[in-house]
């Protein structure tokens, strides 16, 4: 909704308009992707859903925030849409497990189906919406769409017309943010 009144936007104020669409940002200081889930991982309660096949298209936050420069700076971008992942394939059971293996942590073994996890996040989110408990729930419906849905968006054309090519690799990637896990504590 947000990409549709940019676009909109736009076309009325006849700004010149480029859209980057990043999956899954990770990365040192990453609150949702990086810490949230390393300290579930810490807490023995991180669960994969539907095994964790699915592919998180994670993308580096260096990785991301060079696309956006040279997105921004390159002038056939303009009036354009560009999905960014690193491309990796990587999937939700890989970049858990990475970030379990570099904790020295016990893999997450809680694996739910994804119409349970659904019916499990909608319980969990309940008294937060009734009783406004504060805080987040420990499982939500949208961490539940995250999880199960494929987001390894194409990104060849973001490699072609303004010449993506992520520099920093999926293993490096989860070093740096173990690094950083580790010194915040």
């Amino acid at each position: 909704m947000g990409e549709t009144r940019v676009w909109e936007a736009a076309r009325d104020a006849g700004l010149p308009v480029t859209v980057v669409r990043p999956a899954t940002i990770y990365g040192p200081r990453g609150r949702a992707f990086v810490g949230d889930i390393a300290k579930l991982i810490r807490q023995g309660l991180m669960a994969v859903i539907g095994g964790g096949r699915t592919a998180g298209g994670f993308c580096y936050v260096d990785n991301a925030a060079e696309a956006m420069i040279q997105a921004a700076t390159a002038s056939e971008t303009v009036g354009r849409a560009y999905n960014l992942s690193d491309g990796t394939g990587a999937t939700w059971r890989r970049y858990v497990d990475a970030l379990a293996d570099g904790l020295g942590c016990r893999r997450p073994w809680i694996d739910l189906p994804v119409g349970a996890a659904f019916g499990l996040a909608r319980v969990m989110e309940a008294p937060h919406r009734w009783l406004r408990v504060p805080g987040r729930p420990l499982l939500t419906r949208h961490a539940v769409l995250l999880l199960a849905r494929d987001q390894e968006f194409p990104i060849e054309r973001a490699r072609r017309e303004f010449g993506f090519r992520p520099a920093v690799g999926f293993e490096e990637g989860i070093a740096r943010s173990l690094a950083w896990v580790k010194e915040a504590g």
